[in-house]
Parts: C-alpha cells; sequence; structure tokens
C-alpha cells in the first residue's frame, strides 16, 4: 500500500464525507466508502469497488472503431472476398476476449476464417435470440498484442460496413488477400476485452470549501478559500501501475472556464484560488492484468479567515433549508431549445391545449402520450414509399398518418418526446428489448417516469399506451429493471388512459423487454437531426452512441456486450435536473441574503415565495428581511418555455 501526499488547491463539489477537525485548526474532507465515491463523476473505465472499498480500472472494455450509423451496405464473404479489419491496442491481450460481428455468418460445413495476426480460428454462427443481428467469437489470450492488429475475416458469412463512420481502418480484397482497396464504410466488428484499459478519469463532486471550514454553519458568511490544501490518497498501486492527481478550483458553485483555474498538479500551495474546487484521479496501467486500486481521499484544508457571525443571528432557531449540491452525470445530454422548429410543432398542433385545467404533470404528459397514439392507426405498415423517416415530428405528422412511411414505436416515442419538450418538459428516448418509449421528468414530483406511446389500439389490435405503476408510485426504467428479479413484479400495472375507461393489467412482455435498457444522450433531434442513426429499429441494435445500463460493467450481459458506453451509476441515468440550491447569508439587521443555484436546461430565471405572498421572478442576490417568528421562503427556476421546476424551501425562526 502506497500513500500519495500531494500540498494542492482543488476545486470540486463533495457532501459525500463529512469534514473532520485535524490538527492545527485544518478541516479535513474525505472520500473512503463505496457510497462516497458513487457520488463522483467516473468514465467508463473506471469501476467503484464494493470490498474493499475503492476505485480502481474497469476489467472490461469495448474497442470499437466505428457508431453503427448506417447498415445498409453488406458484404459476402467468400475463398476470393476478404475483409480486414484494423485494432490499435494500447496494452498486449491478457485475458479471453470477446470478438463481435453484425451480421456473422458461417456454419460446421461453411464456416467463416477469422485469421488474427497470423492466427486462424473458424467461427459458426446460431441465431442470438438475445443479441439480434450479432455474432459472438471468443479470442483465447495473447492473440491481440500492443500496437497494429490484422483481423481478417473470410469463408462463408457476411459483415456489414457502416458508410455513416469515418473509415479508419477497414479493407477488402477480392482476389484472396493479393491486394487490398479501401472498404466502402467502417466494418462493424467490435472487440470486448475482459482486461484493464491503460487509463481511467474519476473527477470529484465540486468541494464548497467554506462548508468544510465551516460544518457547524447553516448560514453565511462563510470562510475565505483556504489558506491551503494538503490531498492524500491511499492506495494499493502494483508494480507497473500508478496513480496521477490533479486539482483546479474557482469562485462559482459549477465549473467555469472564466472563473476556474485549469487542472494542475503540485505540492505546497500556499493559498487555494477560490472557495470551490475538485480533484481528479487517473489510474494507469501498463500490464493489463493489473490495476491500481484507491482507497481513499482526504483533503486536510487550512482555514485562512473565518467571519464572524452578526449579533442577531444569536436569536436564530437552527435553520433547515434545501442547499445540497446537485449529482451530475459522467455523460453530458444535449437538451433542446426553444427552436424555430419546436416553437412550429407547439402551435401547428396547438399543443397547449391538451393541458386541462385540473392536469398535473402526470396527468398532462399522459394527454400528450395519448394524443400521440391516434396520429396514426398502423403502427408497423413500411406505408407506400417503404420510408424510414427520420427522428423528426414534422415529417412523420405529415406521411405516417397517410400511410406513406413507416411509423413504428420508435416514431411514436419521436413525436411524443418532441411534443413534451415543446412543452417545456425533460424527455428522452429509452431504447429497450425490441422496443422504443420515453422517459419524462415530472417537475411537481421531481422524478423520472416511463411514458409508452404505443403504437396505439389501432385497426389491427396493437398494445394501447401505457405507464406503469406500483403501489400507486409511477416507475422508470431502472426501477422497471430491478423489478425483474424482485418477488413485487408481479404487482406492477400497466395503466392506460383511465379517463377513457381503460383497466390496467399485468403487462410482464412489456416490463421484461426492460432487461436491457439505454438513453439517448439528446433530444434536440428536431433542430439537429445529426449525429444519429440512421432507420433505427428497423434492423437490429447496432448504434454506439445510447448509454446503456449494466449491472456490472465488468461482466456486462450478452445483449450490450457490444456497446461502449455502460454504466452502473444511477446519477448517469437520472441526475439532478431543474432543483433549486438555496445558500443564505446572514447581513447587518435582522436580514438574509438569498442566493440560488439549480441545473436547469433552458434555464430563464429563479422565482421565490416569501410567507405565501405569491411567485415572483428575481434575479440573485436578493435581500430577504426577517420577521418575528417564522419565515418561510421558496424558490424554484423557471425555463424558457415558462415551466417551473420542482420546489425549494427554507423555513427561518426568528425569536
Amino acid at each position: 500500500m502506497r500513500i500519495i501526499d500531494l500540498m494542492v488547491v482543488m476545486s470540486v463539489v463533495c457532501i459525500v464525507a463529512q469534514p473532520i477537525q485535524a490538527g492545527n485548526d485544518t478541516r479535513v474532507w474525505r472520500t473512503e466508502t463505496a457510497e462516497a465515491f458513487e457520488q463522483h463523476v467516473r468514465d467508463r473505465f473506471v469501476v467503484v469497488q464494493q470490498e474493499p472499498p475503492g476505485i480502481r480500472l474497469c476489467r472490461s472494455w469495448l474497442l470499437a472503431t466505428e457508431k453503427g450509423v448506417n447498415v445498409k451496405q453488406s458484404v459476402g464473404l467468400s475463398e476470393t472476398v476478404w475483409a480486414r479489419k484494423i485494432f490499435d491496442m494500447p496494452l498486449p491481450q491478457s485475458q479471453a476476449a470477446d470478438l463481435y460481428i453484425y451480421r456473422g455468418g458461417g456454419t460446421p460445413a461453411a464456416p467463416m476464417r477469422i485469421e488474427i495476426n497470423g492466427k486462424v480460428i473458424e467461427h459458426t454462427s446460431a441465431d442470438d435470440s438475445i443479441a439480434r443481428g450479432w455474432r459472438r467469437q471468443v479470442i483465447p489470450g495473447g492473440w491481440f498484442r500492443a500496437g497494429r492488429n490484422e483481423v481478417v475475416l473470410s469463408g462463408n458469412g457476411w459483415i456489414v460496413a457502416d458508410t455513416g463512420s469515418p473509415v479508419t481502418g477497414s479493407e477488402i480484397s477480392y482476389d484472396g488477400g493479393d491486394n487490398w482497396h479501401t472498404a466502402e464504410g467502417e466494418f462493424i466488428v467490435r472487440l470486448r476485452l475482459h482486461d484493464y484499459p491503460s487509463s481511467g478519469e474519476i473527477i470529484s463532486k465540486v468541494i464548497d470549501t467554506a462548508r468544510v471550514l465551516a460544518p457547524d454553519r447553516s448560514i453565511g458568511p462563510w470562510p475565505s478559500p483556504p489558506a491551503a490544501a494538503r490531498i492524500t490518497v491511499d492506495a494499493d498501486q502494483p508494480r507497473g501501475t500508478s496513480i496521477e492527481v490533479s486539482w483546479r478550483a474557482g469562485s462559482s458553485p459549477r465549473f467555469d472556464p472564466r472563473t476556474w483555474s485549469v487542472w494542475q498538479t503540485g505540492v505546497k500551495i500556499d493559498r487555494v484560488p477560490g472557495r470551490y474546487f475538485q480533484w481528479r484521479i487517473q489510474p494507469i496501467t501498463r500490464n493489463a492484468d493489473r490495476t491500481p486500486l484507491v482507497r481513499s481521499i482526504r483533503i486536510s484544508f487550512t482555514p485562512s479567515e473565518i467571519p464572524e457571525l452578526p449579533a442577531w443571528t444569536d436569536r436564530l432557531e437552527p435553520v433547515s433549508f434545501d442547499h445540497a449540491p446537485a449529482l451530475e452525470s459522467a455523460y453530458p445530454f444535449t437538451y433542446e431549445t426553444d427552436a424555430p422548429r419546436v416553437r412550429y410543432l407547439r402551435e401547428r398542433e396547438r399543443l397547449d391545449t391538451l393541458r386541462q385545467p385540473e392536469h398535473d404533470d402526470l396527468a398532462h404528459t399522459s394527454a400528450v402520450r395519448d394524443w400521440t397514439s391516434r396520429r396514426w392507426k398502423n403502427g408497423w405498415n413500411r406505408g407506400r414509399y417503404r420510408y424510414v423517416p427520420p427522428w423528426d415530428a414534422h415529417i412523420l405528422l405529415d406521411m405516417a398518418p397517410d400511410n406513406l412511411c413507416l411509423g413504428m414505436c420508435t416514431h411514436y416515442a419521436t413525436v411524443y418526446v418532441q411534443a413534451s419538450v415543446a412543452l417545456g418538459y425533460l424527455t428522452r428516448h429509452v431504447i429497450v428489448d425490441s422496443h422504443c418509449v420515453a422517459e419524462t421528468f415530472l417537475d411537481d414530483r421531481a422524478q423520472w417516469i416511463i411514458q409508452d406511446t404505443g403504437p396505439g389500439a389501432g385497426p389491427d389490435g396493437y398494445p394501447v399506451p401505457k405507464r406503469f405503476e406500483l403501489d400507486d408510485r409511477t416507475l422508470n426504467a431502472l426501477e422497471l429493471h430491478r423489478l425483474l428479479d424482485d418477488e413485487r413484479f408481479a404487482s406492477v400495472l400497466a395503466v392506460p388512459n383511465p379517463e377513457a375507461g381503460d383497466e390496467p393489467w399485468h403487462d410482464e412482455p412489456g416490463i421484461l423487454q426492460f432487461r436491457r435498457f439505454a438513453i439517448a444522450l439528446r433530444n434536440d433531434h428536431l433542430s439537429n437531426p445529426e449525429p444519429a442513426e440512421s432507420e433505427h429499429g428497423s434492423a437490429h441494435y447496432r448504434y454506439d452512441g445510447y448509454l446503456w445500463w449494466s449491472d456490472n460493467p465488468e461482466n456486462p450481459a450478452g445483449n450490450i456486450a457490444m456497446y461502449s458506453l455502460l454504466s452502473n451509476r444511477t446519477a448517469d441515468f437520472y441526475p439532478d435536473v431543474n432543483t433549486t440550491r438555496i445558500e443564505l447569508e446572514a447581513m447587518e439587521e435582522p436580514a438574509l441574503q438569498i442566493n440560488l443555484q439549480t441545473l436547469a436546461p433552458n434555464f430563464k430565471t429563479f422565482e421565490i415565495n416569501i410567507d405565501g405572498a405569491g411567485w415572483q421572478p428575481v434575479s440573485t442576490p436578493i435581500l430577504w428581511p426577517l420577521n418575528q417568528g417564522e419565515n418561510l421562503l421558496e424558490a424554484r427556476s423557471l425555463n424558457a418555455f415558462g415551466r417551473s421546476g420542482p420546489v425549494a424551501s427554507a423555513l427561518v425562526v426568528l425569536e
């Protein structure tokens, strides 16, 4: 075990560990439990280890050179037609690996021939009912080396060239390997290695040093930035592994390049340049069979100046209010704005009329879902022109109702997502097993829920649109996924449209589709059609731009192992959005200064409601004069669509 001790100034948010007092009035912030490590943002090459707790490199990762955008270019292999795929490896392979081929082929009588760096294996395919469209071949350990590796496919079978991704390492030969030509597209052949990657990264939440230095205070004034800081990392580092530690600091509660330093390393920093800071740890290995393990991180802050509270604050009872920092995703999401095509959809379809006075967010989004399901009837007919449209509600609403194009579940979900986005909701596509649904954030419940748009009840008996509930709680994708192994599974109900007299039922096939699920990482397809895959859902899943949930990223299920972006961190799928954080600072008179922060997409302004006087738009900071007795402050965000976020509150009692 090795202790790394760095005297540094860092900037990150962290309430994961309680500060403790050390000698010389220093305060220590620390992370040393698995739960604490889960609070921090990490890439796909790092996992949180439960026992002993810590973070280390992930012993499974995917090497892919394409995104799987387009699958219309197929290549039939033979004795003379060969395909060559190039993989560039950072480290030599240690454990057995999985080679995933889209389409594949080969039979015992006529196998596909796979040659890797001169070593040959024969491949025969059987239809895989879990990972449809994909074939897997186990490659013995040691076949792949550091640097350039050649995978040559020939014999019997088919592979697909993705013409929507840049060609970086795919070649084709028509004369049995004598001459090679650049392929018309990058072959969809991927490699999952069950080795440690060469490096990974974890970045802490933003640490508010003022709250670390004054842990007993609920209100300011707050201490100045620390005079110094020391980072201590407790880690195991086997031979051939190392750990890089860096930090940054700034004056704003979220990273902003205008107010924060760049990432730095160093020791004996005399002054921390800002109240907020973060640390970054990068585990590194030069041996694919070894990883460092970080057991704990401790940061000792040396205070500079801690101002006294005004005398009148002695009359305050303990203040309770919402000030917990928000959990963020490691995978940025691109949100749609109130762009011209979005406004046109709202106006063209008169979407504002879908909300009734008695509707809460659940009823409103269900009304949008039911409206979507009635836009066209035959949800699986490819239409007169055999056209598979993109994720664009305008094209769909122009063509699908007249049976001119395909309008399957993907497209029903698209119309719902874009209609609800046009009304100001945070909504996204969710891809499940052989189906596509949507997930919406309900501000009045601070909760993500699934809305399944169908196809709706048409003349051929397609499933009705629905949501899923357990004990009157509407569920999201992760909750449904986790219920698959729970005895409460049988109690989950599919709830259609109660207002139309539809009765709930236990939709076991619909729930089982959540054995795998992924989220699209953007919902701005109306404004920006690319990047995106073509004809989603009309062919087997192959796009490598979605984020898939994996119960264990080091041993991913066979139906998701061919995708790069896997995570078991809840905040990557359900970050804190639209919530408001309140900070209070005592002034000279019996008054508090209010500062508000939020992670609301399309943020417009804050609204506050003091002692029930009504909601008013404000700009922070705000002066809040206090009265004798109870004083209640409520605050929320307001976005550019006119939708308000969840309400945060502060109750202050002045004796």
